[in-house]
């Protein structure tokens, strides 16, 4: 499985004759919609149309599975980034407040 982020307005080409393009996310971020330009002859289907066919619906959910564990992977370490760049804010306040101190000491 291929992995790309997007922003709203960008696309993706697949095969030089199908474009995916991001145009919209909800206030949460947690949705989205997506435009498809893809030859007439080409069927477009939404996933759970195929909850019946037992040859689909396995490999369908298998990525979604994959999906869902990539999306926690990134938001722990989103999370852990979020947390060491509060640890350095932390640090460099502590070092300016130390050389504040130490530099009114030293003014005569």
């Amino acid at each position: 499985m291929l992995v790309l982020g997007r922003n709203i307005g960008e696309t993706i080409v697949i095969d030089d004759n199908i474009y995916i393009t991001i145009f919209e996310t909800s206030t949460t971020g947690n949705k989205f919609k997506i435009a498809i330009d893809a030859p007439k002859e080409m069927k477009i289907s939404r996933a759970e149309l195929y909850e019946n066919d037992p040859e689909r619906w396995p490999k369908i959910q298998a990525m979604k599975e994959e999906s869902e564990r990539r999306s926690k992977k990134a938001m722990k370490a989103d999370a852990a980034r979020r947390a060491n760049a509060e640890q350095a804010n932390r640090i460099i306040r502590e070092a300016r407040a130390i050389q504040a101190a130490q530099a009114q000491r030293a003014e005569p």
